[in-house]
């Protein structure tokens, strides 16, 4: 097996919501999801919790899909892997009960240096207008999604992990339209992450984490550490 891409979270700020009990481990990842937003069916394997509640030892229950994001540009990008979270600290860390930016868990990458953090496919924007959709005329037809985030949050224990399936493409928000596009205004597209060093930025319940991690990891594992 190749080596892991490693790369260790600092915590940048803390909201804990203690959960009683003991966590299990993550459990399986779970079948890709419905079709996204006006596109093509979900590629994205939901996550499995990652540990039970209440003092529950099992594992947690695979996760739904992550429905495919915007309409057009829904291929898969150059290079798939998995962004395994590894809670290495002592304490909990607590993520929403969907892979959503709306209910506050997202995963973005900005290239080493950058300034700006582009949103991953595996946590795809709640709101998209798509330059595939977009008329001749400029007229941009838009989505949006605004889940109710009342369900039980997933405890990723210490010594526990979560992968999260990725693409390896990110979000292009309200940008030129990508090279074949006969949209004429700005609008949303996917694009493929290239070769490079990276830095992640995870947002959670339990605070935000960043870490350097240099892609495509070799044996397709990037490894995220967490010390919470």
């Amino acid at each position: 097996m190749g080596a892991l891409a490693i790369a260790g979270f600092s915590a940048s700020a803390c909201n804990s919501r203690p959960l009683s009990g003991a966590g299990g481990e993550g459990g399986e990842a779970g079948a890709g999801g419905p079709a996204g937003r006006g596109g093509a069916a979900g590629g994205l394997a939901g996550s499995g919790g990652a540990g039970g509640f209440a003092g529950a030892a099992g594992a947690g229950a695979g996760g739904a899909g992550t429905a495919g994001g915007g309409g057009g540009n829904a291929g898969a990008g150059d290079w798939p892997a998995t962004l395994r979270l590894v809670n290495a600290g002592t304490r909990d860390v607590v993520l929403p009960e969907l892979l959503d930016a709306t209910c506050g868990f997202s995963i973005s990458v900005a290239a080493a240096g950058a300034s700006d953090s582009q949103q991953t496919s595996a946590t795809p924007p709640s709101s998209w207008c798509d330059c595939d959709r977009c008329a001749a005329t400029g007229r941009r037809p838009c989505d949006a999604s605004d889940p109710i985030c009342n369900g039980a949050p997933t405890k990723l224990v210490a010594g526990a992990h979560l992968d999260v399936v990725w693409d390896g493409r990110v979000a292009v928000i309200a940008g030129p339209p990508p090279s074949g596009s006969a949209c004429p205004v700005k609008c949303d597209h996917w694009e493929n992450v290239a070769a490079g060093s990276y830095a992640f930025t995870i947002e959670t319940l339990s605070g935000s984490f960043t870490a350097q991690a240099t892609l495509p990891a070799a044996s397709g594992v990037v490894l995220l550490t967490i010390n919470n």
